[in-house]
C-alpha cells in the first residue's frame, strides 16, 4: 500500500484554525465595508444621511469642503478660494451648484467665471438632507461674507 501524501493527510488543527480566522476575517472585512458603502456604519441605523442631523454649518463644512477650500475659504493650492465672489452667490444658486456642480455651471444663473469652466468640484452627498445643505451654505455664505470684508 502506498504511503498517503500530504494531500490525503487530514489537515492539523493549527491549520484549519488559521483558515478559519481568515475566513472569519475575511467576511468581517467584507461587511464592513458594505456597512460603510451604505452608510450604515457611521449611523448604525438604515438612514444614511443621519449622520448630518446633529452637524451645524461649520462641522459640515469641515466634512465636506475644507480638505480644497482650506479652513476659511482660502483655498488650498490650485482650489479656488471664495474670496471676491460673495456678489456671485444667493443661498438658492449656491445650494444648486452643490446639488449638481457640472449641470449649474450649464445655467445663466451660474457666476460667468464658472460657465464652461473645466474646474470640478463634486456634489455634496447624496443623502444629505436639505436642512444640512442649508446649513452647509449658510456656513459657505458667512466665509464668503467675511472675506469680502477683509
Amino acid at each position: 500500500m502506498d504511503a498517503p501524501n500530504d494531500r490525503d493527510a487530514a489537515p492539523s488543527a493549527r491549520s484549519v484554525s488559521a483558515r478559519a480566522r481568515g475566513v472569519a476575517l475575511a467576511l468581517a472585512l467584507a461587511a464592513l465595508a458594505a456597512s460603510v458603502a451604505t452608510g450604515l456604519g457611521a449611523t448604525g441605523c438604515g438612514d444614511p444621511g443621519a449622520m448630518y442631523a446633529d452637524m451645524d454649518g461649520e462641522a459640515l463644512y469641515r466634512l465636506r469642503c475644507l480638505q480644497c477650500h482650506g479652513p476659511e475659504g482660502k483655498g488650498l493650492a490650485a482650489n479656488p478660494s471664495y474670496r471676491g465672489v460673495r456678489d456671485d452667490w444667493t443661498a438658492r444658486t449656491l445650494l444648486e451648484y452643490i446639488d449638481d456642480p457640472g449641470a449649474f455651471k450649464r445655467t445663466d444663473a451660474a457666476p460667468r467665471r464658472l460657465r464652461g469652466s473645466a474646474k470640478y468640484m463634486p456634489p455634496v452627498d447624496r443623502h444629505m438632507p436639505q436642512e444640512a445643505r442649508e446649513r452647509l451654505v449658510e456656513h459657505v455664505l458667512g466665509l464668503m461674507d467675511e472675506l469680502k470684508v477683509r
